[in-house]
């Protein structure tokens, strides 16, 4: 399912979860795993919401999303911090780390020491794929993109805002139209060397 600005349920106000929920659990995430691979600690895509609760903790905001049989589902996005989880009828199917969202954090996720900061420029990460050959390269000339935004051979999409600041972590990409979809089946073969070409390449 894609996430389209045509989609109703964005416009519900999300819900506040219990004060001081969601503070027992801890996972860790590695920068180099999520962009290589989408692996988010232990939480994958394809779990359930208590799967996810019990690796991530309570969520410190709930927000709607689609539930079984395109019915809204009330706490259908969990927010946490700088971190959403999207799911579709109970199931994780979109994680995102979003640089600028001021959403409450609920403690239990923590980011390893190379994931980026508010503000920081994607030449920063560009740098760091390189040196951990990790596969990249230019999104395709879709509605709304920037021209700096990258896909990760991974499947990571890394959002670049218009001062050239990172927006956004988002995995899996937002697929638009025939040109997203078309590179997105090509992305496991490709990465940018230092010299813009593309070539193949095995994470």
């Amino acid at each position: 399912m894609e996430f389209g600005a045509d989609d109703a349920w964005d416009e519900v106000p999300a819900l506040p979860a219990p004060e001081g929920a969601g503070q027992d659990a801890c996972l860790l995430v590695s920068l180099r795993e999520f962009l290589a691979g989408g692996r988010f600690g232990g939480v994958r895509l394809g779990m359930n919401k208590d799967e996810v609760m019990a690796l991530a903790g309570h969520p410190a905001m709930f927000g709607s999303g689609p539930g079984a049989e395109r019915e809204f589902d009330p706490q259908g996005v969990w927010m946490n911090g700088k971190t959403t989880f999207w799911f579709n009828a109970g199931i994780l199917e979109r994680i995102g780390v979003y640089y600028t969202l001021a959403y409450p954090a609920n403690k239990a996720i923590v980011y390893d020491a190379p994931f980026p900061q508010a503000g920081a420029g994607v030449a920063s990460l560009r740098s760091f794929m390189q040196e951990h050959g990790i596969g990249f390269a230019h999104r395709p000339d879709v509605p709304g993109a920037s021209r700096d935004s990258l896909w990760t051979a991974g499947g990571v999409e890394i959002v670049v805002v218009s001062d050239g600041a990172i927006g956004s972590l988002v995995y899996p990409p937002v697929l638009t139209g025939r040109a997203g979809k078309r590179f997105a089946d090509e992305l496991p073969a490709q990465t940018e060397t230092r010299s813009s070409r593309l070539v193949r390449h095995r994470i």
